[in-house]
């Protein structure tokens, strides 16, 4: 999870994360993270699952002010077969 962290932030100029959360969905691992970009206003979070070698992810940017309703029901749509 550290890694992973370290890897994103490198990725991402300016922002913070806070603690990965490592989980499962259908038997494959999940990390989750949420974080901020306080020079761009931006709220970010992250939803990563790993699935036999390939990681997927699913990000949401919310200008902070803004509502992130909706962003769970984005993560909750991810299928798998």
């Amino acid at each position: 999870a550290d890694g992973l962290k370290t890897g994103m932030l490198s990725k991402m100029p300016g922002a913070a994360l806070g603690d990965v959360k490592i989980d499962k969905w259908k038997g494959n691992y999940t990390y989750s993270v949420d974080g901020e970009n306080a020079e761009k206003k931006l709220k970010l979070y992250a939803y990563m699952v790993i699935i036999g070698n390939k990681m997927y992810g699913l990000v949401v940017l919310v200008p902070n002010g803004k509502s992130s309703k909706g962003k769970d029901d984005f993560f909750n749509s991810l299928a798998y077969n």
